[in-house]
């Protein structure tokens, strides 16, 4: 957002009329979320969604149908599936039925764990004689059976611990991969080893500059193709005192050894790899489902927890908007072609619009 003014508020004693611009920041939640969310969680299989954002949270899918298989033994089975599911929806759970014909039940398990579907329940004719179900987590690939007069109870709590235990690991993994660094030499290290660098920093412009240059230039070339990305602050952790205590006028920022202020967390930006699994999540909406539908991705991931260290006052211009779409005169009696619109940019290179 550009232009944004507000009225000064010590204008009025002094008489000025004079307009502030507002500070922003950039605390904003964009689709670079859902790519986090398919590289913290997932795995070779797909996507692993967490119970409390997957738009789907059990599936049930009726097995053990043959050519064998009597009308009335496959509609049993069916009705039972379906009886699940009414259940499961009325206490608040997302569950559906997989009915479609011509598709295995190996073949339906593989395409609802590409989805992410937390959970997934079976119902064959040995389970109608047992009466239970078997549970399928989508996270660790457990099996347990569940009893039908238990199944409201169970599959709540078990959604819940399916929760519980991906939150756990994605924090502990987050946490092993913040590294406390009080020298220059071990920066550029622990980068390369794909880590996030926490150290104390001066919390000067021009240092961090230098912290983006020179650990570009160190940086360890696994890919002659690839870019060397330079470290930028992330932001400064609200919990100070986890990295240990600051001393003014002895804490040293390692870049520039002037006198630290606060611990900043620094680290790479993988923007490509952010777009590669933001295009996969697009090519999985994309597919039409078994009703014609998109699996809608949601979110959940471990991000750092602080200030911003990206604000400043915006003072920029708006560009005008002065091309519309337009038609391109036919060639050769050809079907007239739309003009694709013309994305704007401001100085410092990002989109700032579009005509």
């Amino acid at each position: 957002m550009f232009n944004i003014v507000v009225e000064d508020p010590n204008a009025a004693a002094s008489g000025s009329v004079d307009k502030l611009f507002v500070w922003q920041n950039s605390w904003g939640l964009s689709t670079r979320t859902i790519g986090v969310m398919v590289m913290v969680h997932g795995d070779d299989k797909g996507l692993v969604l967490p119970p409390r954002v997957a738009t789907v949270q059990v599936v049930v899918v009726p097995v053990g149908i043959t050519a064998k298989t009597t009308d009335e033994q496959r509609a049993n089975i069916n009705n039972t599936c379906q009886d699940l599911v009414d259940r499961l929806v009325k206490v608040g759970v997302k569950a559906r039925a997989d009915f479609r014909e011509g598709y295995t039940p190996g073949w339906k398990f593989n395409d609802w764990e590409l989805k992410g579907v937390p959970i997934r329940l079976e119902i064959g004719p040995n389970d109608l004689e047992k009466k239970q179900t078997l549970s399928v987590r989508r996270d660790t690939g457990v099996k347990n059976p569940i009893a039908l007069d238990q199944l409201e109870k169970d599959v709540q709590a078990l959604l819940d611990n399916i929760h519980n235990d991906m939150y756990t690991k994605a924090k502990e993994l987050y946490d092993s991969r913040l590294k406390v660094v009080n020298k220059w030499e071990e920066v550029v290290p622990t980068l390369d080893a794909k880590c996030v660098v926490v150290m104390p920093w001066c919390e000067v412009e021009s240092c961090e500059d230098d912290i983006k240059e020179r650990s570009a230039k160190s940086a360890e070339q696994t890919d002659e193709r690839a870019p060397s990305a330079g470290a930028k602050s992330l932001c400064i952790p609200f919990d100070q005192e986890r990295w240990g205590k600051i001393v003014p006028g002895e804490t040293k920022c390692p870049a520039c050894g002037s006198d630290a202020k606060r611990w900043t967390m620094f680290g790479r930006s993988y923007s490509d790899v952010f777009s590669s699994s933001f295009g996969f999540i697009l090519d999985l909406r994309r597919r039409p489902s078994w009703e014609g539908k998109g699996v809608s991705p949601a979110v959940s991931s471990i991000a750092p927890v602080g200030e911003s260290t990206d604000y400043a006052p915006d003072t920029r211009k708006a560009t005008d908007s002065s091309q519309a779409m337009t038609r391109s005169q036919p060639q050769n009696g050809s079907t007239p072609r739309v003009k694709p619109p013309e994305i704007r940019r401001h100085p410092n290179g990002y989109p700032n619009g579009i005509d």
